[in-house]
């Protein structure tokens, strides 16, 4: 059996944005030596939910301080990101983890303003059409992240989360 711990880096209050981030940096280092097979890290935006907008720099600090546990995101939100600079990004955490890196990705829940921000909107521009390009593809072909998270023949769209390992 696989057990993983989930980050959620959701920080209710009470204390400085500082003291919860060593904290729960702790908290995912301390998974290691207690057994645990991997972590998982979040991406959010913008609100007190949870604290961690970009999960391949929160996963490259832990891949430092760490040295066999699997690393994954849950999920990045691909259309919120420059795919070249998102499988750059993706590229170099996996290198630099020597290969522990799971690559989770989905298209996102978030609220329109959420978006907007990030250059999405409901009017079919090209940002918002990213969502509808990116395909399933099997785990064993997984180029997805080859090609920027792109997909350059027709496919099906992929569920809100799709998990595959870097090849």
């Amino acid at each position: 059996m696989h057990v993983g711990y989930g980050a959620g880096f959701q920080h209710l209050g009470g204390y400085s944005d500082r003291q919860f981030m060593r904290e729960e940096l702790g908290n995912c280092e301390r998974a290691e030596p207690l057994g645990f097979d991997s972590v998982w890290v979040t991406e959010h935006h913008f609100d007190d939910y949870s604290i961690s907008p970009d999960p391949c720099q929160v996963l490259s600090y832990i891949a430092g301080k760490t040295k066999h546990i699997k690393l994954g995101s849950m999920v990045i939100v691909v259309p919120w990101h420059d795919p070249v600079r998102l499988a750059e990004q993706i590229s170099l955490l996996d290198h630099v983890s020597n290969g522990r890196y799971i690559l989770g990705f989905g298209r996102g829940l978030a609220r329109l303003g959420v978006n907007t921000v990030f250059g999405v909107s409901a009017s079919g521009s090209p940002m918002e059409r990213r969502n509808s390009t990116i395909c399933a593809a099997p785990e064993s072909q997984c180029p997805v992240a080859r090609t920027a998270l792109m997909c350059p023949w027709p496919g099906e769209l992929l569920p809100p989360i799709l998990a595959c390992k870097l090849l």
